[in-house]
């Protein structure tokens, strides 16, 4: 298997991450736990969510050479994002010596924490659009709204204003009780 065009991490970012944990050193074969087929597909798989956060804040999935077009920098995050959700993902599979309470290394944790923080740049959109890249809709384009009238013609109220007097108080707000309100 193939690493995909819309896919943004290499395999050599992921073993500069996590080889040292897994045993592979500096590269991945089909003979290293995890292979490199599994690494490709977890890289696949990192980018299918980029993609998805993408989606969802209104920005385009383009391919990782239209990004690389765009913008040098930009493309070095998503590399940097994708590589380190792949390195979480599979290290989420291997135990790692090393006591929490004892402040041994913690790279599953490391490196799931990195990611959840990147992630979130997305979602606040300014960061991407600061480094080039547009959003392809824009932010209020999942707000409905409705016409001012009824079916039948009539204005409508607010809805702060609907009904606020069709229902009887206990107590009269006007100053004299004998006067209807």
């Amino acid at each position: 298997m193939a690493i995909d065009e819309y896919t943004y991490g290499e395999i050599n970012g992921v073993a500069r991450r996590m080889g040292w944990v897994t045993g592979a050193g500096k590269s991945f074969t089909q003979d290293t736990n995890p292979t490199q087929n599994e690494v490709e597909i977890a890289l696949d798989d990192v980018a299918a969510e980029i993609h998805g956060l993408l989606a969802a804040n209104g920005f385009p999935i383009q391919t990782r050479a239209a990004i690389t077009g765009l913008s040098t920098r930009l493309i070095a995050w998503f590399k940097n994002l994708n590589e380190i959700g792949a390195s979480a993902n599979l290290l989420m599979n291997f135990s790692v010596s090393g006591d929490p309470e004892e402040g041994g290394p913690r790279p599953q944790v490391h490196w799931r924490k990195k990611w959840e923080t990147l992630s979130k740049m997305i979602s606040s959109g300014a960061f991407l659009e600061n480094m080039g890249l547009a959003r392809a809709q824009s932010a209020s384009r999942d707000l409905a709204s409705g016409s001012y009238q009824d079916e039948d013609g009539y204005d409508k109220l607010p809805a702060f204003e609907r009904g606020m007097t069709d229902y009887p108080g206990s107590r009269s707000l006007s100053e004299n009780p004998d006067e209807e309100v």
